[in-house]
């Protein structure tokens, strides 16, 4: 990963939100390029219902109907 470094000295407050969609391997996919297709499929999804949070694929090869893991932030 990239590290990156901000100078917020002069910011009193802030707020960051992550977003993420996850996909693993096997079991959502089984070739590279269906992996980040699901994890992408899952980003979408967790972006579109769950700003904030995440989701995961669901079933084999990323289905388009992933599912969310956590409740609230």
């Amino acid at each position: 990963m990239n590290e990156y470094h901000f100078d917020f000295s002069r910011v009193k407050d802030i707020k960051l939100g992550i977003t993420a969609g996850i996909a693993v391997y096997p079991t959502h996919a089984q070739t590279p390029s269906d992996l980040l297709r699901a994890a992408d499929a899952a980003l979408y999804h967790a972006k579109k219902y769950y700003r904030g949070k995440y989701a995961v694929a669901k079933g084999v090869t990323g289905s388009l109907n992933p599912i969310k893991l956590n409740k609230n932030p």
